[in-house]
């Protein structure tokens, strides 16, 4: 059935995805290509607009996220819930979110890892979510620190469950078992778009989700030489 709000709605966002960064970007670089006469310009031009595209749509992700997404753990009890933290964003509160589930579920305390205002943070998330907050961990400023962090703790309390996002959770378990350590790992996933049109749209959010992605396999590279 016809229905023009909805024609409209495509439309409006199929415009709003070429007239801004990154799809801009990439039909300036369509543009260049097709005008100059330089053969090499002109397909570096070309491969910078698909693979520009490719890392700003859901094509990307679904080429990135198999290669970084492990399965979270099941949680078998619980003394203490820790929450690594991915600065002051909507990521850190998702991840506070399901934090505080767990905490509530096997009552057990909360406790944000992160660096100075990003753990204060995600501690004032949690107490207005109603968690118990023991202490913060405000020093930890990377994931190899936070794991550090959970190490020390480990020497003090029995089982641990650390909560992240869903692409982190491969790293993790992976400096766990390089320092000889046991915790349960739990990822919460990003939020994905569901209409098929919009999928294929270039989007800056989705850029900056593949570039996670590929930020993730750098960090698990650079750990892997480093230990």
């Amino acid at each position: 059935m016809y229905n023009p709000f909805l024609i409209f709605f495509y439309l409006y966002k199929t415009l709003k995805s070429l007239l801004f960064p990154p799809g801009i970007y990439i039909l300036l670089l369509m543009l260049i290509g097709i005008r100059t006469k330089e053969r090499f310009i002109r397909w570096i031009s070309f491969l910078g607009a698909f693979m520009l595209y490719v890392l700003s749509s859901d094509i990307g992700e679904s080429a990135l996220k198999p290669l970084v997404v492990e399965k979270s753990d099941d949680i078998k009890g619980c003394s203490y819930v820790v929450v690594f933290g991915s600065g002051v964003s909507d990521e850190s509160i998702r991840r506070v979110i399901k934090g505080c589930e767990i905490s509530k579920a096997y009552k057990c305390p909360l406790i944000p890892s992160g660096y100075k205002y990003e753990g204060i943070f995600m501690k004032n998330m949690a107490k207005n979510l109603g968690c118990s907050i023991p202490f913060v961990d405000t020093t930890s400023k990377n994931t190899y620190e936070n794991v550090e962090f959970v190490k020390n703790l480990l020497n003090s309390t029995g089982k641990l469950v650390i909560v992240s996002s869903d692409y982190h959770v491969k790293r993790i378990k992976f400096l766990l078992k390089k320092e000889g350590l046991k915790a349960y790992v739990v990822g919460v996933s990003l939020p994905e778009r569901e209409d098929p049109f919009l999928k294929f749209l270039p989007t800056y959010g989705k850029f900056y989700e593949n570039m996670r992605y590929i930020n993730e396999l750098m960090g698990m590279l650079f750990f892997s030489l480093k230990i």
